[in-house]
């Protein structure tokens, strides 16, 4: 039995909802939302069972939550990512790691890589050949 079990969600077992997402995320994301609510439980294969929050009041206090009073649901990432990583990190470790990736990421931050951005596209895209099949990954 699952401890979501009370949540709405789709009834499609869980490889049907992964091969759904997979197939068109976004979309499949909206319909779960138009249809189950700002609060849905959602199962993909490999991650298990989760439970999505749609609504900006709710995402809020989610991001305003103390380290003491969560718990890091990361687990289904752990292969993919530098155990090291500020998303496994918890308590000081993780304040300390987000205040020094904080300036990197600021608005004003950002807005200074976008020269370097497009002038990087414009140099990879300008090889290409109009019907080129390019891998984007690789680009």
């Amino acid at each position: 039995s699952s401890r979501y079990a009370t949540l709405s969600g789709p009834s499609l077992f869980g490889w049907g909802q992964t091969v759904a997402f997979g197939l068109a995320p976004y979309r499949y994301l909206r319909h779960c939302h138009e249809r189950f609510g700002d609060v849905h439980r959602l199962r993909l294969a490999g991650m298990g069972e989760m439970v999505l929050y749609s609504a900006p009041e709710d995402v809020q206090r989610i991001f305003a939550l103390r380290a003491n009073e969560y718990e890091n649901g990361n687990d289904p990432v752990r292969y993919l990512l530098d155990p090291r990583s500020v998303v496994f990190l918890e308590g000081e470790p993780h304040r300390r790691a987000r205040r020094a990736l904080t300036p990197p990421f600021s608005g004003k931050a950002l807005r200074s890589y976008a020269p370097r951005f497009v002038d990087a596209a414009r140099r990879v895209s300008g090889e290409w050949r109009a019907g080129q099949v390019v891998d984007l990954t690789h680009a």
